[in-house]
C-alpha cells in the first residue's frame, strides 16, 4: 500500500514537472524569445553585479538582496499592523 502511494506521488510530481516545463517553454516562445536580444545584455550585467556581491555577502544576504525578501517582509508587517 505504501509503495503504491509512493509511486502515485512520483507520478503526480512527474506530471506537474512536465506541465510546468510546458508552461515555461510556452512563455519563452510567446513572450521572451522576441525580447531576448535586448534583454540578454541587461541580464549579463545583472549576473556580473550579483557575482561581485558574492565576495562581500553571505548566501543568505545575497538571496535577500536579490529577491527583495526584506522589502516583502516589511510590507507584510506594515499591512498586518
Amino acid at each position: 500500500m505504501a509503495k503504491d502511494a509512493a509511486l502515485d506521488s512520483l507520478a503526480r510530481r512527474a506530471a506537474v514537472k512536465e506541465r510546468l516545463l510546458d508552461i515555461v517553454k510556452g512563455w519563452y516562445d510567446e513572450v521572451f524569445r522576441e525580447q531576448e536580444p535586448q534583454l540578454l545584455p541587461i541580464l549579463a550585467g545583472d549576473v556580473e553585479a550579483k557575482r561581485a556581491l558574492q565576495a562581500t555577502h553571505s548566501p543568505e544576504q545575497l538571496i535577500e538582496m536579490c529577491t527583495g525578501w526584506n522589502m516583502f517582509l516589511s510590507l507584510a508587517y506594515a499591512v498586518s499592523s
